[in-house]
């Protein structure tokens, strides 16, 4: 024997019986609006809490940004924490600038995945890929007299390996380098230079 239900009447009868556990809650239908109340409060304040956390994430971020960029670009003396053949360095988010008697060379870093050793199973850690870009003046003087000028108040320092005495410390940094003579009455300067608005230059 099989009874059929109106499926209206099986939603009454499901609203009736909430109806009736509310009723018989403790404190009643108060107690459970109040319930109800506190869980939307809660969720509010998270919501809001979230938000407020999100918002100062975001300008903390953009203040770094802003002060990194008006970070002046330095170049180091070499002493020793470099290649012998490069006077001054250069270091940056992704690049290394060396300047050595005859030339500027430009050292680009871009990371890059490796989906060949992926592909045969093994775990690739990203691979660094380099680019380098050398600018050599023709004809140029090949010794020029070069010094660095508008010094900068930091220092760097190189604590490499267990031997002080391949440590290199308080490495002047310069804002500018100076190369004279390289051409008959002329001289070069290097110094970085950030338009507003703008990534950072090399003139």
């Amino acid at each position: 024997m099989r009874i059929k239900l109106d499926k209206h009447v099986v939603v009454i009868a499901v609203i009736t019986a909430c109806g009736l556990i509310i009723a018989l809650w403790p404190g009643g239908t108060s107690h459970a609006f109040h319930r109800l109340e506190a869980i939307g409060a809660i969720r509010r304040s998270v919501r809001h809490q979230s938000f407020r956390a999100n918002r100062r994430y975001q300008q903390a971020r953009l203040s770094a940004n802003e002060a990194y960029g008006k970070l002046p670009l330095s170049f180091e003396i070499t002493q020793g924490q470099t290649d012998g053949r490069a006077k001054f360095l250069s270091r940056g988010a992704g690049y290394n600038l060396f300047l050595t008697s005859t030339e500027a060379v430009l050292s680009l870093e871009q990371s890059r995945g490796a989906p060949e050793t992926e592909r045969r199973g093994r775990k690739g850690s990203g691979r660094a890929k380099i680019d380098v870009l050398r600018m050599k003046l023709v004809g140029a003087n090949s010794a020029p007299k070069i010094e660095g000028s508008d010094q900068l108040p930091g220092k760097s320092n190189y604590f490499i390996g267990n031997n002080p005495k391949n440590w290199r410390v308080n490495v002047s940094n310069f804002g500018r380098v100076h190369y004279s003579g390289i051409y008959p009455r002329v001289d070069v300067v290097y110094y970085g230079y950030r338009p507003r608005n703008s990534t950072a230059r090399l003139y």
